[in-house]
């Protein structure tokens, strides 16, 4: 006689196994993790509970939200720069290329404007790669070079919006 999937679900979560159900929503999951059956020696306080697990646009979107809610009220910045209705600057692989183009137009054009060696440093070790892309060499960051190319892309914006308007 074959078990039925109800009971092969219940030996599952005696188990210890996850049993993942779609969300009414479509965003999530509800997973309602097992555990701890006769036997199994397995005592988690999270036995028989269920818990939302969001899928990754869910939880990116939650992200945002969330470092929004942070500058803009537990940080008290007052001025936050916004991109087409959004929060923030978006990096695409269209907007990247140009923003390094203007950092390595700026390096060139005044490198005494830049005083940071770590910038200075990151930027030494910002490379060409073989498939075409640029970033960081293998063990190094460039976190600090996207900040000043972002930084300085967003300051042109902004100008260019303050013309615009006047």
């Amino acid at each position: 006689m074959r078990k039925s999937s109800l009971d092969k679900e219940k030996q599952e979560k005696k188990r210890g196994k996850v049993v993942t159900m779609p969300d009414k929503t479509g965003d999530a999951e509800i997973q309602e993790v097992g555990g701890g059956g006769e036997g199994a020696g397995n005592k988690a306080p999270h036995r028989g509970r269920k818990k939302k697990v969001l899928d990754s646009d869910a939880k990116e979107e939650l992200h945002k939200g969330a470092k929004k809610a942070l500058t803009e009220t537990a940080c008290k910045y007052r001025r936050i720069y916004r991109q087409g209705g959004q929060t923030g600057w978006l990096t695409t692989s269209v907007s990247r290329p140009a923003v390094l183009g203007r950092l390595n137009a700026a390096l060139v054009e005044e490198p005494g404007r830049f005083q940071s060696r770590r910038l200075l440093g990151e930027c030494r070790s910002f490379v060409r790669m073989a498939n075409g892309s640029s970033g960081a060499r293998a063990g190094t960051h460039d976190d600090r070079v996207m900040a000043m190319a972002i930084g300085l892309a967003a300051r042109a914006e902004l100008a260019e919006r303050s013309r615009a308007a006047s």
